[in-house]
């Protein structure tokens, strides 16, 4: 585009897609003359991404995992040296930090400026990344509070501007209308399972998680089972992960997300964003998550905290269950989810505790203030080094 001022922007992974449409939006609306070229997904692309590479593609979690896309990855990493090499006026990063780190480092030193949106977790694991990211970013863009004093204790530019979950969870429908077209009994329990929004999640997710289900209904016999679709991966992935659980009776449903959650009395789900997007809709929840035991064993090495559900993190104690690896089974989080369904009061004190949760995460208007900071970065941009 003639007189366009050209931004490499990058997202690996469907939340990360998601919040750099966002800031892509509110940019273009504070600076028509913005470009943005790079790696996302489809919500990227919707919001004008000319794409370089598919971020669907490249949406691995784990060390085992990454090693069998390497040449994927490698290839996606050259296409952004070469946009790099015919000029950007700067680098927006969002999250997927294995690979926008090393990328910020190639940057660095080509003396492009580099802002990063949705910070990597170095307060989780591998604190040793703090070195690089004050080396090589320029601005960091923050969506948790107590994320602004570790960076800015560090001597790193930050700036806190909210969560955007905040303004996005919210439901499309009433539930009623929502419980209409799925074909679900309000009158009756409903169990929502959040597996992951990739198929390597699903995986190792969802056959647990159905377990537990089928526990449950011994005790339950009128709970009802809904799984919804991430647009990642699509209903195919999720039916086909039924297999052997048929007498589960779970619904498959590709019903927005959120209107989903707003009809479920409780959740197992997936450890990462889902869960702050659970505790926002105010839905009790357990937390599972099981990787491959080559990426757990090199996790346990790395990692800096005993809780790894973010809702956990953010309120800081263990306000719901967590499941994670070997604790992953069926036995275990039936008797999780057991508690919530036969104790009124545990429920309703989680509920509580989860609004606790939305007033840390601040107030709406997150990407529009990143937009805002964008713009001021790029009017005060760095000279070259």
């Amino acid at each position: 585009m003639s007189g366009s001022r050209r931004i490499l922007i990058v997202a690996g992974e469907a939340s990360g897609d998601r919040h750099a449409a966002g800031l892509m939006r509110e940019a273009r609306t504070l600076d028509p003359s913005l470009s943005f070229i790079g790696i996302g997904g489809a919500e990227m692309r919707a919001a004008g991404l000319e794409g370089i590479f598919d971020g669907e593609s490249i949406a691995v979690v784990g060390f085992a995992e990454v090693l069998t896309h390497l040449p994927r990855l490698r290839c996606a990493f050259n296409a952004c040296r070469r946009v790099l090499r015919e000029g950007v006026e700067a680098v927006v990063l969002v999250d997927y930090p294995g690979f926008n780190l090393r990328l910020a480092r190639h940057a660095s030193a080509a003396g492009v400026p580099v802002l990063y949106f949705i910070c990597p977790q170095v307060w989780a694991w591998k604190p040793g990344r703090i070195e690089g990211i004050a080396r090589d970013v320029d601005r960091m863009l923050v969506v948790l509070p107590f994320e602004a004093d570790l960076f800015r204790g560090r001597g790193i530019e930050v700036e806190y501007v909210g969560h955007p979950l905040v303004d996005a969870v919210r439901p499309g429908a009433p539930p009623e209308e929502t419980a209409r077209r799925i074909g679900i009994d309000r009158s009756r329990p409903v169990l929502g399972i959040l597996p992951g929004s990739r198929r390597s999640e699903i995986a190792r997710n969802l056959p647990p998680a159905l377990g537990a289900a089928r526990l449950l209904r011994r005790s339950f016999p009128g709970l009802q089972v809904l799984v919804p679709a991430a647009p990642s991966v699509g209903a195919a992935v999720i039916e086909r992960g039924l297999g052997s659980f048929a007498d589960v009776g779970a619904i498959v449903t590709p019903e927005p997300f959120y209107d989903v959650l707003s009809i479920c009395h409780v959740a197992i789900v997936a450890s990462g964003t889902a869960t702050l997007e659970t505790a926002l809709i105010g839905v009790p929840m357990v937390v599972i998550y099981r990787l491959n035991p080559v990426t757990a064993a090199v996790a346990r090495r790395v990692t800096t905290v005993r809780t790894f559900g973010l809702v956990n993190i953010i309120a800081g104690e263990r306000i719901v269950p967590e499941c994670i690896q070997e604790e992953c089974t069926p036995d275990r989080i039936a008797a999780a989810i057991d508690i919530y369904l036969r104790d009124p009061s545990r429920r309703a004190a989680t509920v509580e505790a989860l609004g606790r949760v939305r007033e840390r995460l601040g107030e709406g208007g997150a990407y529009g203030r990143a937009a805002a900071s964008l713009i001021e970065f790029l009017a005060r941009r760095r000279p070259a080094r």
